[in-house]
């Protein structure tokens, strides 16, 4: 009886950590090659760099969904899987729908991780 209700606990506590990453902002994410639309691979780090989502473009446009409050740190990668350049550091609060335009050409935001 008390091995059954050690496991309950424990599935409780992971099911309430798996939960606790979740939120109600998004970013939109509106990217562009030398002025033009560019689809691309948008890598979505937390603030203690750990990656917690990867979206792709669609005619240059990406949604990132059910992000928490923070910051996040954004990587840009083409189809080829090269790098880009731009590196854009957003903040957000809960319930934050943030456009963020995207020059893949632009040197890193300040502060952006290059790793």
């Amino acid at each position: 009886m008390r091995k059954l209700a050690l496991i309950g606990l424990f599935l409780l506590a992971l099911v309430f950590a798996s939960c606790e990453d979740e939120g109600s902002a998004e970013i939109i994410v509106n990217c562009t090659d030398r002025g033009s639309s560019a689809n691309v691979w948008v890598e979505v780090y937390s603030s203690k760099g750990i990656q917690v989502q990867q979206v792709s473009t669609q005619r240059g446009i990406g949604y990132v969904k059910n992000l928490a409050q923070g910051t996040y740190t954004l990587k840009f990668k083409g189809h080829d899987d090269k790098y880009y350049s731009a590196i854009k550091v957003v903040k957000i609060e809960d319930g934050d729908s943030k456009p963020v335009k995207v020059e893949l050409t632009d040197p890193p935001d300040e502060g952006a991780s290059t790793e």
